[in-house]
């Protein structure tokens, strides 16, 4: 009888012990951290400043150990009606960390004002974080186009082989504000209109795109790709191939400036050729 309850007791200090243990574990199980937000910018240079009927330039460093869920974006003011709301999942879903990087139009119908501009990030675990910063909105008129100047460009109808490197350098300024500077590599035989070119033209390459400057109202530039390189120098960079692969024959170095309303001035086509 004795034995019994001997090994009864064990039992019970056994499974005692285990529901000790196991509380222990969960005690002592690290906490997953909240997001984090650095680097957090809002308006070119980091102005907090937009300009109506144009796009309001955003950036941050996202950290998330519970992985995103969703990035949200919200515009608003107490006193004046126009407002905005934007969630992004698909994009960032399930990643760790992301450099978000977005461009907002701002409508025609926007007041003039200050509103709260608010980021907010929510992981997989349900966890919310959020900054939030005032946001100035502008109206202005501006009909005078940038300024761009090329200080050095290749010789008219250059060669170049597989590993040589194309260069160009120059200078954009504007009367109230630059808002982007593009650099493309154009086949002539694809006959673009320069209206059309953009970063995302499937038909170009790459050389230069920028839309952060640290004065925004003029910005000396150099710019380079190595022929035969896989990557462009894109935002994010794209891989070159298919409709923009690397060919023999003809092709033109172009740039575009844009200011924050829109006005823009084009390069002069510099022609190269490639003997690949």
């Amino acid at each position: 009888m004795k034995t019994i309850i001997k090994i009864f007791k064990s039992i019970n200090i056994a499974f005692l012990l285990f529901l000790f243990l196991l509380s222990c574990s969960d005690d002592d199980a690290p906490a997953v951290m909240p997001p984090q937000i650095a680097d957090l910018e809002v308006g070119l240079a980091n102005s907090r400043e937009a300009f109506i009927g144009s796009d309001l330039h955003l950036e941050a460093a996202v950290l998330a150990p519970g992985l995103i869920q969703t990035i949200a974006v919200e515009i608003s003011s107490q006193s004046l009606s126009w407002n905005f709301q934007k969630t992004w999942q698909e994009e960032f879903s399930g990643l760790r960390n992301t450099d978000f990087h977005e461009h907002i139009d701002i409508s025609e119908d926007a007041e003039q004002g200050t509103y709260t501009f608010r980021i907010i990030i929510t992981d997989q675990q349900g966890q919310v974080v959020q900054e939030e910063v005032d946001l100035t909105l502008l109206r202005i008129e501006d009909n005078v186009a940038p300024t761009l100047n090329m200080y050095s460009t290749p010789q008219n109808g250059q060669q170049y082989v597989e590993g040589d490197v194309i260069a160009v350098s120059g200078m954009v300024a504007d009367n109230t504000s630059l808002s982007s500077l593009l650099i493309v590599l154009v086949r002539e035989d694809e006959g673009i209109p320069d209206s059309e070119i953009n970063g995302n033209h499937p038909n170009v390459i790459v050389m230069h795109n920028i839309d952060h400057f640290d004065a925004l109202d003029y910005h000396e530039f150099e710019a380079e790709i190595s022929v035969g390189a896989t990557f462009d120098n894109n935002i994010p960079p794209q891989p070159i191939t298919g409709e923009n692969d690397w060919q023999s024959g003809m092709y033109y170095i172009l740039a575009v400036v844009t200011d924050v309303v829109g006005n823009k001035s084009v390069s002069d086509r510099y022609p190269i050729e490639f003997s690949l």
